[in-house]
């Protein structure tokens, strides 16, 4: 992939010195040069990207990365539509500046217009044809010009993304990360219930007015199962209310809330 990069930035570079008087080849031989390229990017990141997947995952692999370089290029040609545009009326702006009656070099050039054109068209219609064809001109300069400055910023990101396609030997972290990787859920769910037990502390004894779900239903039900009846909500099912009167016996705990909190946090 390195090699590819460099010389896709190589072929970019070479587009990005056009001008209005290029020949054929000043075109077709980046564009070969930029095919290559992409044979030695894709082809081997296509190969990492599913090597490692089993078998019945590679078609679904396979699937998102070509959805995912599709999407890729469709942003990239969007941002780069957009630069064009907005780079061609920036160079315009500064072209035009100099698009003046003071201007020595436009007077100039707009004289020997003016007479190669006024022997056919008239004195009249070949000044306007005359403005008009270095309007012209000038518009295609700033089309080259962004077209210059758009294809050498994707030549320099390419010799960014080179030491991405460089062969990398595996750190002493990925070596750790692999070797903690059957402890990692553990690690992780205890985590979890630590930060649960300090959440639960921080939370207020609760009271009819903000826990009201659990005092009007699962907190009476509880106590209706502690005692020895039957709950009032069975249509909420009894699982919920039972473990907490069964809790609240073992612990000889009189707070149901406290108990539910604990509950949640297990």
């Amino acid at each position: 992939m390195a090699f590819g990069f460099t010389i896709l930035g190589l072929s970019v570079w070479m587009l990005s010195g056009i001008n209005l008087q290029i020949d054929t080849s000043n075109v077709v031989w980046p564009n070969i040069i930029s095919g290559l390229a992409m044979g030695f990017i894709f082809v081997p990141l296509t190969t990492t990207a599913i090597s490692t997947l089993r078998m019945e995952q590679i078609g679904n692999a396979t699937g998102i990365f070509s959805l995912m370089r599709n999407l890729g290029g469709g942003i990239g040609i969007s941002l780069s539509t957009t630069a064009l545009a907005r780079s061609a009326q920036a160079h315009q702006s500064m072209l035009v500046s100099h698009l003046t009656p003071y201007d020595p070099a436009f007077q100039d050039g707009l004289h020997r217009v003016q007479g190669m054109l006024a022997p056919q068209m008239g004195q009249f219609a070949g000044n306007q044809a005359a403005y008009v064809a270095i309007y012209g001109a000038m518009v295609k300069q700033a089309m080259v010009l962004a077209f210059v400055e758009s294809l050498r910023v994707p030549a320099l990101l390419c010799d960014v993304m080179y030491p991405t396609g460089l062969p990398v030997q595996e750190s002493p972290i990925e070596r750790f990360c692999k070797s903690m990787k059957r402890w990692l859920p553990v690690l992780i769910s205890v985590a979890h219930f630590v930060a649960l037990m300090f959440i639960a502390r921080q939370h207020p004894y609760g009271n009819f007015a903000t826990e009201t779900d659990f005092y009007h239903l699962y907190a009476p039900d509880a106590e209706r199962l502690a005692a020895g009846q039957f709950p009032a909500n069975t249509f909420q099912g009894p699982g919920y209310p039972a473990t907490i009167a069964l809790i609240a016996k073992m612990t000889s705990s009189a707070d149901l809330f406290t108990v539910g909190k604990w509950l949640s946090v297990m």
